[in-house]
C-alpha cells in the first residue's frame, strides 16, 4: 500500500489575510489560526481552492477564478475582491516558497476562504505530492470500491461551488480502505448513479461513445475536469455528461480519474474486478500526453523521479 503526506512542507511560509487587513501575513503552518467561534470551524462554512504547480509554475487559474466567483456570489462576498485575493495569494506562496517547491519538485497549493467579522479572511499553504502514490498509480493503475455512503446532496448549493463540507468523502474513503488497503471510495448518487471521489472526477471511455463523466448535478465538477474539456475541444472532441451506472462503469474500455494532484490517471480495479482493456489504456496515455503537452511538463515521469529519490 503506498500512502502519500497530508503535511504542509517543511520550512515553507504560509500565510493569511482578512479583507480588512489587506495584507498577507506568514504564519507557521501547524499554529492555530482561526478563531474557535469562527464560522469557518463552527460550520465548515469555507469555500476552497486547490491545485498542484507544475514545474513550480500556476498553470492559467481561469477555472478556478471562475468557481472562486460563483462561491464569492453565493457567499455575498465581493467578488471582484475574492478573486484578486486570490490571485495575489498564489503569488505570495509561490514567490515566498519558490526554494522549496523546487527541492521538493513541486507542491499542492490550498487556498481558503471563510467568513470574517470584517467580511471574509482568506488561507493559503503549501503541501506536499505524493509523488510515490502518483508513480504507482500511473504504473499500475488505482483502485476503487463500493461503499455504502451517498455523494452529499444539497439544492440550494450549487454543484460548481468547492467547500469544505466534504466529511461524506472522508468516512467513504475510510470504509475503502478497510475493504481493500490502498482502494479511494466510488460514491453513487441516492439514486444509484455514479458520482465522483475523494480525490477526482471520474470518466470513462468506449470506442462507440468517446469520453463521458457524471452529469454536473450529479457529482462535484472539478476544475481539472473543465480543463480537460477544453483540451479535448481544442482538438475536435468532447465529453459526453451523462447520468452513469454499473454497468458503465464494468463495459468501459478505459476507466480513468481526472483531479488536480495527479491530473489523469487509469484505473485497473473496481471492487477486485480488473477494469478497462488495452485500448482503453492507451487511451488514458494519450489523454496524458495531452496534459503534459499543455503543462510542458512530464508530470509521469516526474513522479518516477521523486518516488525513486525518496524510497
Amino acid at each position: 500500500m503506498v500512502k502519500g503526506s497530508a503535511t504542509p512542507l517543511k520550512g515553507s511560509y504560509a500565510f493569511r489575510c482578512t479583507r480588512e487587513e489587506q495584507k498577507w501575513d506568514a504564519f507557521a503552518p501547524n499554529e492555530p489560526i482561526w478563531s474557535l467561534t469562527d464560522a469557518g470551524p463552527v460550520w465548515g462554512a469555507f469555500l476552497v481552492e486547490r491545485f498542484r504547480t507544475l514545474g513550480g509554475r500556476a498553470l492559467h487559474l481561469h477555472e478556478h477564478r471562475k468557481r472562486l466567483q460563483l462561491g464569492a456570489e453565493f457567499c455575498g462576498w465581493p467578488a471582484e475582491e475574492l478573486v484578486s485575493s486570490f490571485e495575489s495569494l498564489v503569488g505570495v506562496l509561490l514567490d515566498a516558497n519558490c526554494e522549496i517547491i523546487e527541492q521538493a519538485g513541486d507542491a499542492g497549493v490550498v487556498c481558503l476562504f471563510s467568513p470574517h467579522e470584517s467580511g471574509w479572511q482568506s488561507h493559503g499553504y503549501l503541501l506536499p505530492i505524493p509523488f510515490a502514490r502518483l508513480h504507482h498509480w500511473y504504473q499500475a493503475g488505482a483502485s476503487l470500491c463500493s461503499v455504502d455512503i451517498s455523494v452529499p446532496t444539497c439544492s440550494g448549493v450549487p454543484t460548481a461551488i468547492k467547500h469544505r463540507s466534504r466529511f461524506a468523502y472522508w468516512a467513504a474513503d475510510k470504509k475503502a480502505e478497510k475493504q481493500q488497503p490502498g482502494a479511494n471510495a466510488l460514491l453513487c448518487t441516492p439514486a444509484g448513479h455514479l458520482a465522483d471521489t475523494s480525490l477526482a472526477n471520474i470518466a470513462l471511455w468506449n470506442r462507440e461513445t468517446g469520453w463521458c463523466t457524471p452529469m454536473d448535478c450529479e457529482c462535484h465538477p472539478g476544475s481539472t475536469l473543465a480543463k480537460t474539456e477544453r483540451l479535448l475541444s481544442e482538438r475536435g472532441e468532447s465529453i459526453t455528461k451523462k447520468s452513469l451506472g454499473r454497468n458503465d462503469l464494468e463495459q468501459a474500455e478505459a476507466v480513468a480519474l481526472i483531479g488536480s494532484t495527479g491530473l489523469v490517471w487509469p484505473i485497473t480495479t473496481w471492487n477486485g474486478q480488473n477494469l478497462g482493456t488495452e485500448l482503453g489504456m492507451t487511451k488514458v496515455r494519450e489523454l496524458q500526453d495531452r496534459w503534459i503537452e499543455f503543462a510542458e511538463i512530464d508530470f509521469v515521469s516526474q513522479a518516477a523521479f521523486w518516488a525513486e529519490r525518496d524510497s
